[in-house]
């Protein structure tokens, strides 16, 4: 009787609405409806930020969680486990049908990882600071993603807020590197429309979750959309404009339902506390650089109480903060 009454009060704070929409999800990646809505397409092709892509390597050093260093081929093998050298069996199949977790291959987010990207602002940067090489090594980065990665086919599509850092990641290396941010190659726009298009069919799923995902998405749609409004095509523009509606509607309703007035954020966690910061702060940059309009103003006084917060948390001499929560090196 108590378990009982354990889980039904878990599901009563979860929320009805939310445990729908998850089984909903589920009943349509069972169903098919996924493969239909959002079939397996060809490779986006380059070039994305530049016209000649560096010689492969057999090794390159990687950060891994924001920690680690690993050895990685130059451009990595996007479908491994690291840790302990595992490949995803399911490489070519559509994301909806590859299952969450799969002893064999370890935890999802070693594969992952390498396809968030984060090494892509980091390459932009090295080139600003004089690396010429970085530009190119980049480029052949993206372009081997591309290739092993065709559009929703494999586990690197599997998730929406996964498909909207790398659209983040790849806006800041733009803002990094000569003109591409204002003269983008068409390769850069269909990546980036690409994905808002993966993303858009579950954005209900993120949402119900109550966590940094509904943030990451709502933040892509809103800054992609934007973006795609001023440099897309004709056809991308037209999309675009529901895409940053929609994005500006989710990102304020998740401030507000997220972000306590005292500033804690809903997950129990420093690292994705500071991680929402990042991405409340990008947009905001970005927002600026678009000439966008603002957000409300509830949208920058919860923002600025959790600001507050994790400066409270942190060490001053340092810039450490206790290790609260789950952590698993997610960064912007």
């Amino acid at each position: 009787m108590k378990s009982r009454w354990l889980k039904l009060n878990t599901w009563y704070r979860l929320g009805l609405l939310n445990i729908a929409t998850v089984a909903l999800y589920r009943l349509a990646k069972q169903s098919g409806y996924y493969r239909y809505r959002l079939p397996i397409g060809t490779s986006i092709k380059g070039p994305f930020f530049f016209d000649t892509v560096a010689e492969p390597e057999d090794c390159f050093p990687l950060s891994y969680f924001s920690y680690h260093t690993v050895q990685v081929t130059s451009p990595p093998d996007g479908f491994i486990n690291p840790w302990n050298n595992a490949r995803c069996p399911d490489s070519g199949r559509h994301w909806s049908v590859i299952l969450d977790f799969m002893p064999e291959l370890g935890d999802i987010k070693t594969v992952w990882e390498a396809s968030r990207f984060d090494w892509l602002p980091r390459m932009a940067w090295s080139y600003r600071n004089g690396d010429k090489q970085a530009l190119a090594r980049l480029e052949l980065w993206l372009r081997g993603w591309t290739e092993q990665n065709p559009v929703n086919s494999g586990i690197n599509w599997k998730c929406g807020q996964e498909a909207s850092l790398r659209c983040l990641n790849m806006l800041a290396a733009a803002l990094s590197i000569d003109n591409c941010f204002d003269r983008p190659f068409d390769g850069f726009l269909q990546f980036l429309s690409t994905h808002l298009q993966r993303i858009v069919p579950t954005l209900r799923y993120a949402m119900a979750q109550d966590n940094n995902h509904g943030v990451s998405e709502a933040a892509a749609l809103f800054a992609v959309g934007h973006y795609l409004k001023v440099h897309g095509d004709p056809a991308q523009q037209k999309k675009a404009k529901k895409w940053a509606t929609q994005g500006r509607y989710w990102l304020q309703n998740r401030v507000q339902k997220l972000i306590m007035p005292d500033g804690s954020f809903s997950q129990h966690s420093v690292t994705y506390h500071r991680l929402t910061l990042d991405i409340l702060s990008f947009v905001e940059l970005l927002r600026i650089r678009l000439q966008a309009s603002p957000f409300e103003d509830l949208f920058y006084e919860r923002s600025k109480a959790a600001v507050r917060w994790l400066h409270k948390m942190t060490d001053s001499r340092t810039g450490d903060a206790p290790n609260l929560g789950s952590n698993d090196g997610a960064y912007l």
